[in-house]
């Protein structure tokens, strides 16, 4: 990612991202850069979303 190299150059310890629970494809390619999985959130989405069981998925990578 260019993100990730542009904070790197800035000095930025860390870079975030989130993905919802059902794009898979995007939490692979997080977890493929060396993305962790740092936490969830349950309340962000509307409760049709809760019922489809769409949760916000938080991901941290550092970049020491």
């Amino acid at each position: 990612f260019g993100v990730i190299q542009q904070a790197r150059e800035k000095g930025h310890r860390a870079v975030a991202a989130s993905a919802d629970s059902n794009n898979i494809p995007a939490v692979q390619l997080l977890l493929k850069c060396g993305f962790e999985l740092c936490g969830l959130d349950t309340h962000r989405h509307s409760n049709h979303d809760l019922v489809k069981e769409t949760v916000s998925l938080f991901f941290y990578a550092s970049l020491d």
